[in-house]
């Protein structure tokens, strides 16, 4: 694997994180100004249960379709690399040992939708380089 390779390979993976998790940080917190620590029930859960976990889905899956070869690997990596953030967010939001309920909503619905995009790029991309 020459080093051409796995710079497109990274820029790749950036590239997809900007689509997904950029563009999502734009419209949530730039376009509709949503206040996160503020929501109305049905604002909460359509937003940590629907649109965040859409988001991290999509992020995987467009993190393989990006890569041209070893799309498992891109895919395990933003994983782990998500779960670091997750694990870095749950340090800074934890308040001696305690998590609040909307943060643990908040990284279940991170980690579903890192699931659920696993599951759907292993079946889109289970024939094309995959491993």
């Amino acid at each position: 694997m020459s080093g051409l390779k796995v710079i497109k390979w990274i820029l790749a993976l950036a590239f997809a994180a900007l689509l997904t998790i950029g563009t999502s940080a734009i419209i949530l917190h730039g376009i509709l100004k949503v206040d996160m620590d503020n929501l109305t029930g049905l604002s909460f859960w359509s937003t940590y249960l629907l649109f965040l976990p859409l988001v991290f889905t999509l992020f995987v899956i467009l993190s393989c379709k990006f890569v041209s070869f070893r799309k498992r690997n891109a895919a395990l990596l933003v994983i782990l690399l998500s779960i670091v953030f997750i694990a870095i967010g749950i340090y800074h939001h934890s308040d001696d040992g305690y998590l609040a309920n909307k943060y643990i909503i908040r990284y279940t619905g991170f980690i579903f939708g890192l699931t659920f995009g696993y599951v759907l790029s292993n079946k889109i991309f289970k024939n094309t380089n995959w491993i």
